[in-house]
């Protein structure tokens, strides 16, 4: 998602009024490198309620949610995925805005509390974008308020934490939101009356055949409670179809009974970190590059080996590798590099290929194909023949035609008429 930050920052920087434009960074610090921006995820980390005196704290704070986010399996098995910026800002005043307490406060993104409900902690959209362009690049923005009362929010591409006791969980959850696009699954009104969800973590789907996360469920997994409503029964281990989520006690499921989405200190369910793991490979590709670069090989049949390669962004579970000689998987060839031996070859056209793939156990749902990718090229084999090298040729008796006949010929020749020097 590279982009040319200066030209944004100038066209933008014109266009917002003095009193939305987001202050210059003191500091920009890119604090874990996965590797090239275009290929992975670009997380920005901003500040906001931290004087210049609190840029210490801000640090030791972003470091401590980086740390927790790279505990998690769904994070840390592809730390490698991700680089990850602090953008420092200097706000004139610590804390963030209560306006049910009237309290108000000058911060470099404008946190305040109570947007719609008490706890709900949310920022200047368009001043996070502005500081965050600063940064080498961005894909995700998270941003952490200095101040101790509990809150967050999570939208498209921005999440929103306290800095107090809670304040990794509360950024994690939030950035199931902001990142993966998933639902709340917490309860609160009766009876939900929609269609079917856009979030993947949640449906109004009852029949085994239709759930989304139908891949997930055992086939011993009860999907009706004791008094014939639809609903696994509370207590029931794994996934199913739980009642209550997205802010609705019934007449919609969730896939676990406990869910970080649901509630703090739970962990994801399995499918919330199915879908972070898909969210992670709609950014890069498991095989980043190859060589040769060009598509089609020509090589004699003499040249004895020949080595293909992928470049491939591994996890710390790593990936899984095939290659393949016209579609026939090559025997013990799973790694990134093939060394094929082309003198085992007959002369002719080739397709070698190889197929790398994330094996992890936390996705079973992939029908896009984003957790594998292959790559091929046309390898052609020729042979020396009779001081040319023909292309097509793979026989044996082609070749005694068109070479060893000849030359048996005029041996006949010569021994009926023996060559005698000249005097």
């Amino acid at each position: 998602m590279r982009r040319d930050v200066t030209a944004w920052v100038a066209i933008f920087w014109l266009a917002i009024p003095v009193a939305l434009r987001a202050q210059e960074p003191i500091d920009v610090v890119t604090i874990h490198e996965g590797g090239d921006p275009a290929r992975v995820i670009d997380l920005v980390i901003l500040g906001d309620g931290y004087t210049i005196d609190e840029q210490d704290r801000f640090t030791s704070d972003a470091q401590q949610l980086l740390d927790f986010f790279f505990s998690l399996d769904i994070l840390g098995n592809y730390r490698d995925f991700m680089n990850v910026h602090l953008v420092y800002l200097a706000s004139n005043e610590s804390g963030a805005d209560h306006p049910n307490d009237g309290i108000y406060v000058d911060t470099a993104l404008d946190a305040t509390y109570g947007t719609t409900v008490p706890r709900l902690l949310t920022v200047n959209r368009t001043k996070a974008q502005t500081a965050a362009a600063y940064a080498p690049d961005m894909d995700e923005m998270l941003v952490i308020v200095n101040d101790s009362t509990y809150g967050g929010s999570g939208s498209t591409q921005l999440g929103v934490t306290y800095n107090g006791s809670a304040m990794t969980e509360v950024g994690v959850h939030e950035y199931g939101h902001s990142f993966a696009f998933l639902a709340d699954e917490y309860g609160g009104n009766d009876c939900y009356g929609g269609s079917e969800p856009g979030e993947v973590n949640v449906t109004i789907a009852t029949e085994r055949e239709t759930i989304p996360w139908a891949l997930w469920i055992d086939p011993d997994t009860p999907l009706t409670q004791p008094d014939g409503e639809p609903g696994t029964p509370n207590g029931t281990p794994g996934v199913g179809i739980f009642v209550g989520g997205r802010y609705y006690d019934r007449c919609i499921y969730r896939p676990q009974e406990s869910c970080e989405m649901r509630a703090l200190y739970q962990g994801f369910c399995a499918v919330c970190k199915e879908q972070f793991v898909k969210r992670i490979y709609t950014f890069t590709d498991p095989i980043e590059g190859w060589t040769p670069e060009t598509e089609s090989v020509s090589v004699e049949r003499t040249s004895g080996t020949v080595s293909f390669a992928v470049e491939t962004r591994e996890p710390v579970t790593k990936l899984s590798h095939q290659w393949y000689l016209d579609g026939e998987a090559i025997e013990g060839a799973t790694d990134t590099t093939l060394l094929l031996d082309v003198s085992r070859l007959e002369p002719g056209t080739y397709t070698v290929s190889v197929q790398v793939w994330d094996p992890t156990e936390l996705v079973r749902n992939d029908p896009s194909g984003l957790l594998s990718s292959e790559h091929a090229w046309t390898l052609e084999v020729t042979s020396v023949i009779c001081g040319f090298s023909p292309r097509g040729v793979r026989s044996a008796p082609l070749f005694l035609l068109l070479c060893l006949l000849p030359l048996a010929r005029l041996r006949r020749r010569r021994e009926s008429h023996p060559w005698k020097p000249t005097s």
